[in-house]
C-alpha cells in the first residue's frame, strides 16, 4: 500500500473517530447533564488537573488549576501559563495575550462522568473530562 493511500486511510479514521465522539455527545440528553455551580464548582476545580477525552481517547494536554489561582496547560509545544477565576456558574481562564475563555462544567446523572462546554461557542458540544487533584 503506498503512502498516499495510508495517509488517506489515517485521515478517514480520524474523521470517523471525531464523528463518533460528536454523535455520542450530541445524543446525550441535556437533562442528563447537571451544571456544577458555586462552592461545589470551586471545590472540584481548585487544585485540580483536567484532561479532555475524545471518543474515549484521553488527550495528551493537561490543564492544572493551582490553589493560588494560577493555571497552566502542559503538553503543548511550550507550556501555557495564566490565571483563572471561578465565577458563579463557570470557570474562566486568562492566558497569554489577554485571551480569556470561560466554560461550564457538568456531571452526567446517567454515567457519573464530568463534561465541559465553552461559553459562547456554537455549536457547543459537551466534551468529556477527567478531573484529578494535583498532588
Amino acid at each position: 500500500m503506498n503512502s498516499d493511500i495510508k495517509a488517506a486511510l489515517a485521515v478517514a479514521g480520524a474523521i470517523g473517530m471525531l464523528a463518533t465522539a460528536h454523535g455520542a455527545l450530541a445524543s446525550m440528553e441535556k437533562s442528563d447533564l447537571k451544571k456544577i455551580t458555586g462552592q461545589p464548582l470551586k471545590s472540584l476545580m481548585v487544585g485540580a488537573s483536567v484532561t479532555e477525552s475524545y471518543a474515549g481517547v484521553k488527550s495528551h494536554l493537561i490543564e492544572e488549576f493551582s490553589d493560588d489561582g494560577t493555571w497552566q496547560k502542559i503538553g503543548t509545544r511550550a507550556p501555557l501559563y495564566g490565571s483563572y477565576e471561578i465565577l458563579k456558574d463557570k470557570i474562566c481562564v486568562e492566558y497569554p495575550k489577554n485571551t480569556k475563555s470561560c466554560r461550564f462544567v457538568y456531571k452526567s446523572t446517567a454515567n457519573g462522568k464530568f463534561y465541559t462546554r465553552v461559553v459562547g461557542r456554537e455549536p457547543s458540544v459537551a466534551v468529556e473530562i477527567a478531573i484529578d487533584k494535583v498532588k
